[in-house]
Parts: C-alpha cells; sequence; structure tokens
C-alpha cells in the first residue's frame, strides 16, 4: 500500500505507528527503524565518524537511549518503547540540541514536533503568548530553560529524556 502523504497533515506521512505513538515525518526525513526498542529520527554516526544505517542492542533489556548516548553522537531523537509497558516511552534529544523538540501535553495526550507552525497548522495547537515566560526571558536572558514564550509549550532540552507513562509526561 501506498503510503501518501494527507493533504491535511502538512506534507507528514505516517511513518510509524504503535499504542501509544504515531510518527509522522516528510518523505525525506532520516527514519532508522531499531527492531524491539523504538527509532531514530535524524543522523547518528559511530565515534569512528560513519553514518549508522542500522542499529542493533546486543541485548533485548539494554537501553537504546542509554546505548545511543555512550556510543554515538549525531543530531537525533530517538523514541525508546524498551521501558517494558506497552504504553510508556521515551524521547531522547541528542547533546547538541540538532533537532528542535517542543512538545505540549494535557489530558492523557499531547504531540511532540520540530516546528511548532506545523503543530498550529494541523489544529494541535493555539497559539497564545505566555507573558511569564516572557517577562522571565527579559530578566535572565542567559538562563535557559525548557520553558517557552508559548503557552503550554515546552522544549525538551539537548540530552535530556522526556518520558510518557501512565498518561503523564516527565523530564
Amino acid at each position: 500500500a501506498s503510503r501518501r502523504a494527507d493533504p491535511s497533515s502538512g506534507g507528514m506521512e505516517p511513518r510509524f505507528r504503535s499504542n501509544t505513538v504515531r510518527v509522522f515525518a516528510s518523505p525525506d526525513t532520516r527514519i532508522l527503524p531499531i527492531p524491539g526498542h523504538g527509532l531514530i529520527i535524524g543522523h547518528v554516526f559511530s565515534r569512528a565518524g560513519e553514518l549508522l544505517d542500522s542499529l542493533e542492542l546486543a541485548h533485548p533489556e539494554q537501553s537504546l537511549t542509554l546505548h545511543l548516548l555512550e556510543n554515538f553522537w549525531g543530531e537525533y531523537l530517538a523514541i525508546d518503547f524498551s521501558g517494558g509497558s506497552t504504553h510508556a516511552f521515551g524521547v531522547l534529544r541528542d547533546p547538541s540540541g540538532g533537532i528542535p523538540c517542543l512538545y505540549a501535553f494535557a489530558d492523557r495526550a499531547g504531540f511532540i514536533t520540530s516546528d511548532i507552525a506545523t503543530a498550529a497548522n494541523l489544529g494541535l495547537y493555539n497559539c497564545q503568548v505566555d507573558w511569564t515566560t516572557v517577562a522571565h526571558g527579559l530578566c535572565f536572558p542567559y538562563l535557559r530553560t525548557e520553558r517557552t514564550a508559548l503557552l503550554g509549550i515546552s522544549e525538551l532540552l539537548p540530552g535530556n529524556l522526556l518520558t510518557f507513562e501512565n498518561g503523564h509526561p516527565s523530564v
């Protein structure tokens, strides 16, 4: 079956689906599936600088996120389903922060995106300014936090892991 981009999806096409997660991405976005563990969106390199075309973990119980942080580098988001629960997952943003990662969750549902305009265009988010965060940013311009100037939107900071379990996100 052809996986065509739905015009209402902002040019995105479905690239992965599980009990709790649906991944939509443009056709040219690099997605590396990790059987039994999850997937990686973006580019992952070995320590020698070779772009990975596949990745297998030595042990089924091994953590995908820990394995990535200890052995590889690149600009990526890793979605890890190896936490044990069928309704839990984690999203790791690489330490360089090369791929933007914004998220919002409410009422046991939400979205993670690299482009808030896409989320707004799809009707997932109604853009509103968070004036408290704007004031905080003006007072402390060099203090980077997960808060954004958009109400209800947080940034997953580089090198952090966002977990979603039992309907609740935590970093």
